[in-house]
């Protein structure tokens, strides 16, 4: 069975506070670079699947972020599959 590169890219919503990029912010500003304004840290969680074809690592890797990889509460996420399928 072929294997995917998937990657699961994982965001805090917008509008969700964000205290490690604020610390960011400041310790940029901090060291005298000023007018960066930092919006949110991202997470990639890159994973290699095992699976029949595209689809199904996408679907595969679709579950994986909404059983574990991201808090649908407070995160979206993006999945994109080597050779171009997204979700």
């Amino acid at each position: 069975m072929p294997h995917f590169d998937v990657n699961v890219l994982v965001r805090l919503r917008e509008g969700t506070l964000d205290p490690a990029a604020e610390a960011l912010e400041d310790g940029l500003s901090g060291l005298g670079f000023e007018g960066v304004r930092t919006l949110g840290i991202d997470r990639r969680i890159r994973l290699r699947i095992e699976a029949a074809d595209a689809r199904a690592a996408l679907a595969s890797a679709d579950r994986m972020a909404r059983e574990l990889l991201a808090n649908p509460v407070l995160e979206d996420y993006e999945i994109s599959v080597a050779g171009g399928e997204r979700a």
